[in-house]
């Protein structure tokens, strides 16, 4: 029997529980009940109990940390496990010494979340990809907080919320990095955080380690600095990946744009210390203090300025990448992904994306390699642009996931249109992009796995696919998809890759946040960080940078 390998996943702001979101309610998209086999160990991310009326629950091993006001409808405990709730009415203090707040009128439910609540919310079909009737479902408009189209049910312990901070405020927001430090030395705040990880990893047989989704341009990269630090004392020999998310910078004035910047400098550089790993991830072509033009994708239509559609983008790429670690058929564990590509100080890399991986309708892999050209994927780390085809750029190593390709697809019959290279021994798909790669790229070291698994983009998925985009996520080549059905799922490829390019984006990072005097931005000072503290921070995020200068030809 295989060892569970288990991780614990951590989310910590608004942006990263909206990606979150999207990759849970993936995933248990993907749940099969019909006995046929998956190949994906989801024993890995979620974990079983049993509530109080003995039946059994499969939740998300989860910690996730927002503010008040960003739950909505969503119960704090979770609605799976009875958890007492105090009674209001029967307070422990003199009533001439409560002081009453009004809470704010929740937004009554969207459709989606009606239909949930009813069972009848309907997605694109059966397993098969044949359309059903399907209601059609547009959150666009609808979608103001990640609890708004959130399908996945929680443990009690999963969801923590601050109460010293609220959602949106204009009156106090939870904009600057120290207000996140300062956070976690509040102790009540620290010993429920920690707490909660502990009673976490003591469940677990075999665990991995963590992943630390965090939102790098506000309190919460405070958060995720003094998280890591933490973590890496307490758990030396797990590893611990961190992606930090940078949401869409929307309408703010130059000042904001300046301290999204230095918020995401402090915390890059100070998890980057602390951590095994890092994979930067946002939309944006460039990002510091103003935002570059958004990523494109072949064949997507989105819109670059919402969370709601960028975060989905992001959650393909982070459940198609971390499937290497949580394959039934594989023995990788996070660390081989990480150990060899952070060797030499290199733990910062970035992160391509194909969404979906172009195969045309009725097509095989091998005539779509053959025929591809361009890129196979578009980055999705702001400055950072690797480049597999230009000899003046270094590509060191990457993990590569193609997913949703079956081995009945690898192939046509020989001598067919678009037929097999009888000189292609390639047994897998995984085998076959090996050999793509290792004639594409210039001294690069691939390590590449495969999933028949498919990435479920039902309801309340957003409608970001165009319609030459068919159901079961092929290209076709002739018509377009009908806007009555749902898309159902999609083939996926995703690559993580260190580069030369990762110093690019950090020098320009430290280039830009230099310029910034530090003690124009009194709001730091006050949150408690000192001139001499930033200047350092600055110092070692250009001593990191340089690690991906090449001294020396191997």
């Amino acid at each position: 029997m295989a060892t569970a390998r288990e991780i614990l996943t951590i989310q910590l702001g608004h942006y990263s529980n909206f990606v979150g979101t999207h990759w849970w309610n993936s995933q248990e998209a993907g749940f099969n009940y019909s006995g046929k086999p998956s190949d994906i160990n989801h024993d890995i991310l979620f974990r079983e109990g049993i509530n109080s009326q003995n039946q059994v629950t499969f939740t998300p091993r989860l910690l996730l940390v927002d503010l008040k006001g960003s739950l909505q409808h969503l119960r704090i405990q979770g609605e799976l496990y009875d958890v007492p709730v105090p009674d209001v009415n029967e307070a422990p203090w003199p009533t001439d010494k409560v002081q009453v707040e009004v809470s704010p009128e929740k937004e009554e439910k969207n459709e989606f979340l009606k239909d949930v609540e009813t069972g009848n919310a309907s997605s694109a079909g059966g397993g098969d990809g044949t359309p059903k009737p399907a209601k059609v479902y547009n959150l666009d408009n609808d979608v103001k907080t990640w609890s708004n189209f959130l399908v996945s049910r929680f443990h009690p312990r999963t969801v923590l919320v601050s109460n010293e901070y609220e959602h949106n405020s204009e009156q106090q927001p939870f904009d600057i990095y120290n207000y996140g430090t300062n956070l976690f030395k509040n102790r009540d705040f620290e010993e429920d955080l920690t707490d909660r990880i502990r009673n976490y990893m003591e469940e677990c047989d075999n665990a991995q380690g963590f992943q630390i989704l965090y939102d790098g341009t506000d309190g919460f990269g405070g958060i995720a600095s003094s998280l890591s630090e933490f973590l890496a004392d307490e758990y030396r020999n797990k590893s611990i990946l961190a992606v930090p998310l940078i949401s869409p910078i929307g309408d703010i004035t130059p000042l904001q744009e300046c301290v999204r910047t230095v918020n995401f400098a402090l915390s890059l550089q100070k998890v980057s210390e602390l951590v095994s790993f890092v994979v930067p991830l946002g939309t944006d072509s460039t990002n510091w203090r103003s935002a570059g033009a958004p990523r494109t994708f072949p064949h997507l239509q989105y819109n670059a300025s919402s969370p709601y559609h960028t975060s989905a983008i992001l959650a393909s790429a982070i459940d198609t990448f971390s499937l290497r670690y949580r394959l039934k058929t594989g023995s990788d564990r996070m660390s081989d992904m990480i150990d060899p590509m952070s060797r030499h100080g290199r733990r910062v890399a970035c992160c391509s994306l194909g969404l979906p991986f172009g195969i045309q309708e009725g097509g095989n892999l091998l005539h779509t390699l053959e025929t591809w050209e361009g890129p196979l994927w578009t980055s999705i780390t702001p400055h950072c642009d690797p480049d597999m085809e230009d000899l003046t750029k270094r590509l060191w190593m990457q993990s590569v996931v193609l997913r949703g390709i079956p081995q009945s697809r690898l192939r046509g019959a020989v001598n067919n249109e678009g037929g097999a290279n009888p000189g292609m021994p390639c047994d897998s798909p995984s085998q076959l992009l090996q050999a793509y790669l290792s004639f594409s790229t210039n001294g690069t070291y691939s390590h590449v796995s495969s999933s028949e698994a498919l990435w479920k983009v039902k309801p309340p998925f957003p409608r970001i696919f165009k319609p030459s985009v068919a159901l079961n996520g092929d290209i076709l080549s002739h018509g377009s998809r009908s806007e009555l059905l749902n898309m159902n799922e999609v083939p996926v490829v995703a690559s993580v890759n260190s580069c030369d390019s990762i110093g690019v984006m950090l020098k320009s990072l430290h280039s830009e946040t230099a310029r910034l005097n530090i003690r124009r931005f009194p709001a730091y000072a006050k949150a408690g960080l000192e001139a001499d503290e930033y200047e350092e921070s600055l110092e070692s995020l250009y001593a990191l940078a340089e690690n991906y200068d090449e001294k020396y030809e191997i």
